[in-house]
């Protein structure tokens, strides 16, 4: 990873994801399976669905290695444990780092086929290793703001009247 931009890309994952383990490590069992009212998904499914689209847009869209992801299974409730989600997520990202290990930037904006469950909106009609990565992050920022709100709303709710 001698490449500037493949260096400053993976320290902005990787400070990303350092935020969602803080929050998920500060969350007990309990947070950890509760929907407050108005949420949809426990913290535990938006973070085995993190681990999962890590796989999926870093690991095989843009490295090339098949990760067999089921994205419905990300959702299927109830949720995985604390312990098994975050190591869900350690693994995630240790085929992360391989692939920015091993990534040419040479071919960053090479177009890259993937079979897409769900579509992003934005997603453009040939995408690129580039628009992989930068998609990962920005999902991953998205639901780290997301895991904030439901882990504080999930205490106030739980929090003794």
């Amino acid at each position: 990873m001698q490449n500037q931009e493949l260096i400053d890309l993976w320290e902005r994952l990787d400070k990303t994801r350092a935020l969602v383990l803080e929050l998920l490590e500060n969350a007990s069992e309990e947070d950890f399976a509760f929907v407050p009212p108005g949420f949809n998904n426990p913290a535990s499914v938006i973070a085995r669905h993190l681990a999962g689209a890590e796989n999926f847009w870093i690991g095989q869209v843009a490295g090339g290695h098949d990760v067999h992801r089921d994205r419905n299974s990300e959702f299927s409730k109830p949720g995985w444990s604390r312990a098994w989600v975050l190591e869900a997520l350690s693994k995630s990202r240790d085929l992360s780092e391989r692939v920015f290990k091993e990534m040419d930037p040479a071919k960053l904006d090479e177009e890259v086929s993937a079979t897409l469950a769900f579509k992003p909106p934005h997603a453009p009609e040939h995408l690129t290793r580039r628009w992989a990565i930068l998609h990962a992050l920005e999902h991953e920022a998205y639901h780290l703001g997301q895991l904030s709100i439901l882990l504080r709303a999930t205490r106030e709710t739980a929090a003794p009247l």
